[in-house]
Parts: structure tokens; C-alpha cells; sequence
């Protein structure tokens, strides 16, 4: 629990929490695909459920030629990239946090998918609003979050608006505004609550 007393749930691939599902079907396609997303997904299954030293080697060795291996023909550059920035903010994992941040920046007003899909709705913005939190480097990270809120609630994206707005105010609360913070973590519960799609905040 973070200190705006929600955590983020970063897929609805999820089930209620359970990760090993999901990380089961993910290392069975590795065996098909050994390049591109899968490897990124499976580092990201293994931090959340808990498995931080597989994570984190993994993580370290995808991260160290800046991603070279997700760079394949198959378009799915951007979800490998988010599924890497989610991990290295979970683990809270500067250094890897670092190495990703400049590969975002090309990738500005873009929803992070492989096409036709959305992805789930990952947006850039995002994305580099929790890195630059990871950084420590909270004025960056309120302004490109507060982005993200609004191109979120303008796509109607209303699960990637409901996480960004908790991670604003977890960057609100970090910055000293707790009056800030406990107003977009309000927003974001109520964005949740209104469109039944709870599964995005777990407490």
C-alpha cells in the first residue's frame, strides 16, 4: 500500500489480484516468441507477483542494450516498452527507470499498442509522468500525468484516466500538496466507481 493508501493494478489480465495465471501463459509463450513483448511481460508478471529477483535480472538484461530485443518486425515495441517502465517503477528500480525514460520521448501523444489494438489504453504520458516519479522528480511528474488525466478523459480511456489520476496524487502527495493529492485520488475512485471498472485501483 503507497502512501495515498491505493496501489495500481496495471492490467485487466489480472484476475482479482492473481498473477500467476497470467505469468504461466506468458512463459508458455515464450517457447513460441522468445523476442519482442513477452519477455518485457513476463519481467513485469514476475515483479507484481513478488518475484522481485527474477524481475529485476530481467529487467536489468532487456534494459542494457536499450531495449534492442524488443526492436523485431512485429510491431510491439511500445507494449514491451510500457510492460518495462511498469516493472522498473514497481521495483522502483532507478537506473533501469533512467535507461527508459529517453525511449519514450518519441513516443509523445502516442497510446502505447501494437496496431489494431488500443493496449488497454497505455498513454505515454503515463508513463514517463511515473518514471519521472521514480526519479524523484515531481514537477515533471504532475505535469505529465495531469496530460495524461486529460487525454485520457478525452479518449474516454476511463480506466487509464482512474489510474492516472491516483498516480497524481500519489506525485500531489510526494510534492507536500496532500490537499492536491487527496483530490485526484478522489477523482480517480469516483472515475472508477462511475464506469464499474474497480478492477483498475486495488486497495
Amino acid at each position: 500500500r503507497d502512501v495515498t493508501g491505493v496501489q495500481t493494478c496495471a492490467l485487466p489480465i489480472l484476475y482479482d489480484g492473481e498473477v500467476a495465471t497470467s505469468r504461466l501463459s506468458f512463459e508458455a509463450l515464450l517457447r513460441l516468441n522468445p523476442i519482442g513483448f513477452v519477455p518485457p511481460f513476463i519481467a513485469m508478471m514476475a515483479a507484481l507477483e513478488g518475484d522481485r529477483e527474477t524481475a529485476q535480472e530481467s529487467l536489468r538484461a532487456l534494459v542494457a542494450d536499450d531495449c534492442a530485443s524488443l526492436r523485431g518486425p512485429d510491431g510491439y515495441f511500445a507494449m514491451g516498452l510500457w510492460a518495462l517502465a511498469y516493472t522498473a517503477t514497481h521495483l522502483g528500480d532507478r537506473e533501469a527507470g533512467a535507461r527508459l525514460r529517453p525511449l519514450f520521448e518519441p513516443l509523445r501523444s502516442h497510446i502505447l499498442a501494437a496496431a489494431p489494438t488500443v493496449g488497454f489504453g497505455h498513454l505515454t504520458e503515463w508513463h514517463i509522468g511515473r518514471l519521472e516519479m521514480l526519479a524523484e522528480r515531481f514537477d515533471p511528474a504532475i505535469k505529465e500525468l495531469r496530460t495524461a488525466v486529460a487525454r485520457a478523459e478525452q479518449l474516454e480511456i476511463v480506466w487509464a484516466e482512474a489510474l492516472a489520476r491516483i498516480d497524481l496524487a500519489r506525485a500531489l502527495h510526494r510534492s507536500g500538496d496532500s490537499q492536491g493529492a487527496a483530490a485526484a485520488r478522489a477523482e480517480g475512485e469516483a472515475v472508477a466507481q462511475r464506469f464499474r471498472v474497480g478492477w483498475a485501483l486495488r486497495s
